[in-house]
């Protein structure tokens, strides 16, 4: 479908849609959100088409500045009583780029009254178009649970199981580029919907096979990563109180690599600030650590113009996370979950040091992005290379669990980064009981060459054989050059076996435990977090 023939039929969607307020379905007589002050406060009952008001955002700097917006309706949604007001924007260069992803949260005021939060757009509108959230729904993100920081128990789950129970199953033996979408789903998003604004996520320290993986698992969480989304950190710098209209950042990883998401702070009362007008994760109590942000530049595009940022350091935490925003609490410290990478190079080894968000399914994901990007820096800008392999997941209660792997080839970073979230995955995601990971240990060690093959032939002498015998078995591997090379070994028979014919295998481990899973599944069923431990 052409953009020519797209766009008519987006405008038909949206003026369906309009509800003029004589014509606004009942939404019933409701208490007024904590806080609430009419004299600072506008209800979307009170909006009426051809109203004109300010907006305030960040475009460079950190310095927040306002551009024009006029009222063109409201927006009834398919959830129950929620009402977006739909408003066209201009100046600061509005009218070129479109809405600009990390606007979202840019307060709106309208007869010096504060309205609500830009939030939704639309990708490849010929005008900028935006859907703002009203500030009487995102008030009431302060009656909803809060949790996350480092002393309460907000992070914790109640019950087992941050997964679905199938994806956890299916996680035990996915094949390794299946892992990140058993943790993190992708989202559908539909272009010719009102669908919240992307999010532009700042990365520093993540390059290559890092970025690659690091803009999958992002797209897993909703927040559609775009080209230059953000670079550096701007942790050294000074920064002005968070207000209205500031840039605000939410950590994701920090430490030896930063990623961090960008939006816009809409109301503070100078302890506890609300922004974005629409989730982050949509995960309720949770604990992410907040920062103020600098806008370098707003980039613009076809699809959807993006602003370009970097973050400075944690100034609070993100407590509260729910569809109508993100509610922050100003000298909160959030509890990440500490990952170190031990990393052995011809030259010596280094130590990395990360701390990654706490959430089901992207914890898992991040730690396999920043093992990933690690060992990827091992390698000397391709060519054959063998990666060893420790990881260890530690509970606050004591209790651990490690495995090895190897990752052989021409590229087993991202091999080795599935790995790690495997496991990871496994321990947060149990449907057992609830888990607080203390540490993840990383140890990589590299051998420059491919220390894999493939079995091409299995040989064993003639019989007759008896039990406790001997049986020598020769194996003809072939290398990722051609070249074969023979293996000899030998085997002794169980001395209780009975006579009959049997069939001697050889095949790879992930082979073979799948194998012993359909002969004894029993084994491999664990009904307890330390069933699986052992398994495992």
């Amino acid at each position: 479908m052409s953009l020519r023939t797209l766009l008519p039929r987006v405008a038909a969607a949206i003026l369906l849609l309009v509800v003029l307020p004589g014509n606004a379905p009942a939404a019933g007589k409701t208490s007024p959100p904590p806080g609430w002050d009419g004299s600072r406060y506008m209800r979307v009952d009170e909006i009426e088409p051809g109203m004109t008001g300010v907006g305030r955002s960040v475009f460079g700097g950190t310095r927040v500045e306002e551009f024009q917006v006029e009222i063109l309706g409201v927006l009834t949604t398919a959830s129950a009583r929620q009402r977006i007001v739909l408003a066209r924007i201009a100046g600061k260069g509005l009218e070129r780029s479109g809405v600009v992803a990390g606007m979202s949260g840019s307060p709106v005021y309208v007869d010096g009254r504060l309205l609500g939060a830009v939030a939704y757009g639309w990708s490849f509108s010929r005008e900028p178009i935006a859907g703002i959230t009203p500030i009487e729904d995102m008030l009431r993100i302060q009656e909803r649970p809060q949790g996350g920081s480092e002393t309460g128990s907000g992070n914790m789950r109640e019950g087992g199981g941050g997964l679905d129970p199938q994806a956890w199953t299916a996680l035990r033996a996915a094949d390794a580029d299946a892992v990140f979408d058993l943790l993190l789903p992708p989202p559908s998003r539909g272009e010719e919907k009102l669908t919240p604004l992307a999010i532009p996520v700042a990365l520093s320290g993540i390059r290559g096979v890092g970025t690659a993986l690091a803009s999958r698992v992002l797209a897993g969480v909703g927040l559609i990563p775009v080209e230059g989304g953000g670079s550096g950190d701007a942790g050294n710098e000074a920064f002005p109180p968070l207000e209205p209209g500031s840039a605000v950042g939410l950590e994701l990883v920090r430490g030896d690599a930063r990623i961090s998401a960008i939006g816009t702070v809409t109301w503070t009362d100078g302890k506890r600030i609300l922004a974005f007008g629409h989730p982050m994760l949509n995960r309720g109590a949770t604990g992410y650590p907040m920062t103020p942000a600098k806008i370098l530049t707003v980039l613009p595009r076809y699809s959807q113009s993006f602003k370009m940022g970097v973050v400075g350091k944690a100034v609070g935490a993100v407590t509260g996370d729910y569809s109508s925003g993100i509610l922050g609490v100003v000298g909160e410290a959030a509890r990440m979950v500490p990952v170190e990478l031990e990393l052995d190079r011809p030259r010596g080894t280094e130590t990395l040091h990360f701390e990654i968000l706490e959430a089901p399914g992207l914890t898992a994901a991040l730690a396999g992005v920043v093992a990933a990007n690690a060992a990827a820096s091992l390698e000397r800008g391709g060519g054959p290379v063998t990666l060893r392999t420790r990881t260890t997941v530690t509970l606050r209660d004591g209790r651990r669990v490690s495995r090895r792997g190897v990752s052989a080839g021409f590229s087993p970073p991202g091999q080795l980064g599935a790995e790690v979230a495997r496991l990871v995955g496994l321990v947060d995601g149990n449907p057992f009981e609830p888990v607080e990971i203390a540490g993840i240990q990383v140890s990589v060690s590299v051998v420059d060459s491919v220390r894999a093959a493939f079995l091409d032939e299995l040989r064993i002498g003639p019989g007759p054989y008896h039990p406790g015998s001997s049986v020598r078995v020769t194996t003809v591997l072939r290398d990722y050059r051609g070249d074969t090379h023979e293996r000899k070994a030998v085997l002794r028979l169980p001395a209780e076996l009975p006579p009959g014919r049997y069939m001697l295998r050889a095949c790879g481990g992930s082979e073979d435990r799948h194998r012993e899973e359909a002969r004894a599944p029993g084994r491999y069923r664990p009904v307890t977090l330390d069933q699986l431990f052992a398994m495992l």
